[in-house]
């Protein structure tokens, strides 16, 4: 599950297991809006499925999911931009960010390749800090300028 707080009026939830579904509650806990985008299924492969459970001991049962979730993370920004991580197969570390304005009209698709494997992106003051593994492995952090579509 993913919650996230986008501003102090709109909380934005979703749990993405067959469905890219975001959905955005007021401070009152009413549903005020819902996000959808027509993804297409990937379907884990058995090889991965089987790398996964190795080693899960006989009898333990374990949920596997028959497809990939269609996004990974909810984030914002102080613009009330909704990004998501989006769940896009491509090569090896490009990410793919879907930017939804405050009405959850898809604005933009943001493509990222820093060249190394990334993880906890965070977007704020029209710059993107993401955590990357360096040529040795090591955990570096680095700050990245955004330019954003014109709304």
């Amino acid at each position: 599950q993913y919650y996230y707080p986008a501003s102090e009026k709109t909380i934005w939830y979703g749990c993405p297991d067959r469905r890219y579904e975001i959905k955005g509650y007021n401070s009152d806990g009413l549903l005020e809006k819902k996000i959808y985008k027509n993804d297409v299924l990937t379907r884990i492969p058995s090889a991965e499925v089987e790398a996964a459970t190795k080693g899960i001991p006989q009898g333990l049962k374990v949920y596997i999911p028959e497809y990939y979730a269609p996004y990974y993370a909810i984030d914002d920004d102080e613009n009330d931009r909704l990004i998501v991580l989006s769940r896009i197969i491509s090569r090896e570390n490009i990410y793919f960010f879907d930017i939804f304005d405050k009405t959850g009209r898809l604005v933009e698709t943001k493509r990222f390749a820093p060249g190394h494997k990334a993880s906890c992106f965070r977007w704020k003051y029209n710059r993107l800090y993401v955590v990357e593994e360096d040529s040795s492995g090591l955990p570096v952090i680095k700050v990245y300028r955004v330019n954003w579509a014109k709304r």
